[in-house]
């Protein structure tokens, strides 16, 4: 959002640009799919909070020094839309339509290594991920058709509870936490190679999910709850040194609302990753900032060009 930014240093700079820059949850295909928005294409600003402009394109994400991005599927569920699992498809299939669109300039990666080689080029690594397991549409099957088409990370659950996992934004959780089928779910990603997010879920379900996994689980986009105490959609403490025992990875939001008593500008997500940093270890920071999905970001973000920002808020 508009607002005073913070002047970035020579020596923030110089940091920012011999880092390797990956964003873990942004949603440039609810654009690129809705309205058929093209990222390599330079839209304007949105100086003000607008969800139906976007943070995110090719030249901006450049500007910015990201080197990988994550292009995150989310379908709404029923009763908004039946067929998800086919829209999702049709989803993908418009990331090829932008895969080609950009000539070449952002490479579609599956592993790390192939993150780590499309970076040193210069070009932009993008990777698939999924929000929100109710995509799998109470099929087994589905996770591994997804996983073929190159998704790497899946959030089991969303705003509702769904057959997975109950969710912490909704008052109605009939599971308890995760339900039988959920358990499957988990099973079947860690299989696979599919990391379990663990964001959004409810108390009791990240309670649960924690004990259950065997690989290390990340929760992609989150805040602490310390700075907005009665939002469960943030975590614990707890939850976060258990996450990182675990060799799991912790992602900072972008979100004002969620980032709370923090701060307005960009040192407040700094501030969570410094506490973080402190109480875990700096090796479980990531970052997933939410952008191009209906958030307000912290003023003096305006899109991802401004990420520089957030290195110096770091190191401040």
């Amino acid at each position: 959002m508009l607002g005073p930014r913070i002047p970035v240093t020579e020596r923030a700079q110089d940091l920012h640009d011999s880092s390797l820059v990956l964003d873990c949850h942004a949603h440039f295909l609810i654009h690129g799919m809705a309205v058929g928005r093209k990222f390599h294409h330079t839209h304007k600003r949105p100086w003000f909070y607008n969800p139906t402009k976007s943070q995110l394109d090719l030249g901006s994400v450049t500007r910015g020094g990201v080197n990988a991005l994550a292009f995150t599927s989310y379908a709404a569920g029923l009763p908004f839309r039946r067929n998800i699992g086919a829209y999702t498809d049709a989803i993908f299939d418009r990331y090829l339509e932008i895969l080609e669109e950009c000539q070449g300039r952002v490479v579609h990666c599956e592993n790390p290594r192939q993150i780590r080689e499309a970076a040193a080029k210069g070009d932009l690594a993008s990777f698939l991920t999924i929000e929100g397991g109710h995509v799998f549409e109470g099929n087994l099957e589905r996770i591994e058709h997804f996983y073929q088409r190159g998704v790497r990370m899946t959030t089991l659950t969303h705003f509702v509870s769904n057959g997975i996992a109950d969710s912490c934004q909704n008052p109605y959780r009939p599971l308890g936490g995760l339900s039988p089928f959920g358990r499957e779910v988990i099973a079947a990603m860690e299989r696979l190679g599919m990391m379990v997010d663990v964001t959004h879920l409810s108390d009791s379900a990240m309670k649960q999910t924690l004990a259950l996994v065997t690989r290390p689980p990340l929760t992609s986009h989150t805040a602490l709850r310390r700075y907005n105490p009665t939002l469960e959609r943030n975590i614990t403490a707890d939850t976060a040194k258990e996450i990182a025992r675990g060799g799991g990875l912790i992602g900072i939001i972008f979100f004002l609302r969620y980032l709370g008593a923090s701060g307005y500008d960009m040192h407040s997500p700094a501030r969570h990753a410094a506490d973080l940093a402190e109480m875990c270890g700096a090796e479980c920071l990531c970052v997933g900032r939410d952008i191009d999905s209906p958030i307000y970001t912290p003023l003096g973000f305006v899109d991802a060009a401004d990420w520089p920002q957030f290195t110096q808020a770091l190191i401040n």
